[in-house]
């Protein structure tokens, strides 16, 4: 059944930095939708450093009229707790939907309680995929080198190794971890999946469903691993003491997901001395954490800020994708790339 009833107009809040572009998509495409723009405002205890946060007073619209949206569009920079804070703030709310791929910070208990749909955008695949390749490139044809030796204005030899042959193990297969595939693939490398399930996919070399043992031979015996895995209580430091041992001392690790997948402290230490060829990370676990801060100065270390989902158009495609779905809904019918929260991905 439609959510429209009679004349009432659905309200949904959209983060204020998006909030006129929508109304301009929305006046087009779904003129019985009110876009109301949010900002959070957050603040920190003088003692205990606890976070609390609040709508932002200089906003337009009502606190009424944000208690009675029925959907939002979740910004990126979204943090659990104010998942938290928002999904109990409002009431009316039925639909929580993600501007992209990483959908774990919305997953609070009230949301799962509530069953409100939650949904991802997925137009950034193919951007992260040649992120991935872009990495790998940079890793293999020595570009930090180039780097030093052009500031030393030394003109040196570096040998490189090539793309062809490498044999490279993408760690999940959604949709990001196929367009990663694809992309290298055609670039003439060996390619290895480890899923939960075995994905449709001529290109793949070798597939290991996801058990530990597979995880294992997959991480010891390729060049290069890719993670493209949701992070859930399950995934969680899946790249462990263990398999971060186990990987080729000349092996380089790609995270383009979630940097709670990884160890990142185990990570570190064996980057530092030498275990491990090296490692591309566009995300991280904890931004402010030391470990962090020890990763950045690494040679053999690529840190990108989050940047790898993003191109100039990316804002269009998301709000289009978007207004697709909320078509969906408002005519009462499934909504493609629903989230089971229950599972978390």
């Amino acid at each position: 059944m439609s959510p429209l009833c009679g004349d009432n107009r659905v309200k949904i809040l959209v983060p204020s930095y998006f909030a006129q572009h929508y109304r301009n998509q929305m006046e087009k495409d779904c003129p019985q939708v009110e876009v109301i723009s949010f900002k959070l405002r957050e603040r920190r205890s003088v003692f205990s450093q606890q976070r609390s946060y609040d709508f932002g007073i200089d906003e337009p619209g009502s606190l009424a009229d944000k208690e009675e949206a029925r959907i939002c569009v979740a910004p990126t920079e979204l943090t659990f707790d104010a998942s938290v804070f928002l999904t109990r703030s409002l009431p009316e709310l039925r639909w929580i939907h993600s501007t992209q791929t990483g959908i774990d910070h919305l997953l609070t208990d009230e949301v799962r309680r509530r069953n409100i749909l939650v949904t991802a955008s997925h137009v950034c695949s193919s951007a992260m995929a040649e992120y991935v390749l872009a990495m790998i490139l940079a890793a293999i044809k020595g570009f930090r080198t180039h780097l030093e030796l052009q500031k030393t204005g030394e003109w040196k030899f570096v040998v490189s190794r090539m793309l062809k042959g490498l044999r490279v193990g993408v760690i999940g297969l959604g949709r990001i971890g196929q367009a990663v595939v694809g992309r290298l693939k055609a670039n003439a490398m060996e390619v290895w999946g480890w899923n939960r399930s075995k994905p449709s996919l001529k290109e793949l070399d070798r597939y290991f469903p996801a058990e530990r043992e597979g995880l294992r031979k997959l991480c010891s015996e390729c060049d290069v691993i890719v993670i493209a895995l949701p992070l859930t209580e399950q995934t969680r430091h899946l790249l462990d003491e263990e398999i971060l041992d186990g990987m080729k001392p000349d092996a380089w690790l790609i995270n383009v997901s979630r940097g709670g997948i990884v160890d990142e402290e185990a990570l570190s230490w064996r980057l530092k001395n030498q275990r491990l060829g090296g490692a591309c990370l566009d995300v991280v676990e904890d931004q402010s954490k030391s470990v962090l801060e020890q990763l950045a100065q690494l040679d053999n270390v690529f840190i990108t800020y989050h940047s790898s989902f993003y191109f100039p158009e990316y804002n269009q495609a998301v709000c289009e994708d978007f207004v697709g779905k909320l078509k969906c809904y408002l005519a009462g019918r499934p909504v493609p790339d629903r989230v089971d929260v229950q599972r978390g991905y």
